[in-house]
């Protein structure tokens, strides 16, 4: 659910939601404050500082361990692009040395796949482009299989064979990086819910106080947001301003694609 809701938000809603939430957790920890400094004598500073930096202690580890594993899972969406234009090409090129129709069947078929994973389409269309895909590699492997049964197979054979089985085994890992490998959202809700109790903590100890600065609370409600916006925009794999480099795989599409 959590991880529904935020795929469903815009980025920059993303932003603009959670520096509201900072502010207003800013502003409810002041009032409180303000509240007990009128209604009781004394409350130890040196402890509420104390409590308060052990919460920022923890949120910057819980947002450099999310940054980590969302940057993590981009840069391995971007290597399985890599690896798949890689394992077309090899598989395009081998098809190329069988002379027989099944290898001119491959060679077409590896084209319209390579046009098919070069597009970029949003979360919602992820499972037909997946279909079609599977679609295509029982079509390539039917045409493996028709090249078996017509003669006895050789060495180009067998190495069209592997090229193929990668392909496909390329395809499985680049599902797993795009679709599965996300921040978890146990993650995210303990984010959710450490960045108010933290603000809170900071808005409650200048309460106490009976000071506070306003543009140090906006700019520190524009600090943690722009954190955890860069971790949801790592975190999208198919839509962002950080998506993954897949020049890889559209140049390989325009290549096989020029007669």
């Amino acid at each position: 659910m959590i991880r529904e809701l935020m795929d469903s938000l815009p980025l920059w809603n993303v932003l603009v939601v959670t520096i509201i939430c900072v502010l207003l957790a800013i502003e409810l920890g002041y009032r409180v404050g303000l509240w007990r400094r009128t209604h009781i004598e004394f409350d130890s500073e040196a402890l509420l500082s104390s409590m308060t930096g052990a919460h920022l202690a923890l949120l910057a580890f819980i947002l450099a361990f999310s940054f980590s594993m969302a940057a993590g899972h981009h840069s391995a969406r971007k290597q399985m692009s890599l690896e798949e234009a890689n394992a077309i090409s090899t598989a395009y090129l081998r098809a190329g040395l069988v002379q027989a129709e099944q290898g001119q069947t491959l060679e077409r078929l590896l084209v319209e796949y390579t046009s098919l994973r070069a597009q970029v389409r949003n979360r919602s269309e992820a499972a037909t482009t997946i279909a079609r895909s599977e679609a295509l590699q029982d079509a390539m492997w039917v045409q493996v299989e028709a090249l078996a049964a017509d003669r006895d197979p050789d060495e180009f054979d067998a190495l069209l064979v592997d090229a193929i089985n990668e392909v496909f085994d390329v395809h499985e890992r680049r599902v797993a990086a795009g679709l599965r490998n996300r921040v978890p959202p146990t993650l995210w809700a303990t984010l959710f819910l450490l960045l108010p109790l933290s603000m809170i903590g900071i808005g409650y100890f200048s309460g106490i106080k009976g000071a506070r600065n306003p543009i140090a609370s906006t700019g520190l409600a524009l600090s943690f947001s722009l954190v955890i916006f860069m971790i949801a925009d790592l975190d999208r794999p198919s839509s962002g301003l950080m998506m993954a480099d897949r020049s890889a795989i559209t140049d390989l599409e325009k290549r096989l694609s020029d007669p």
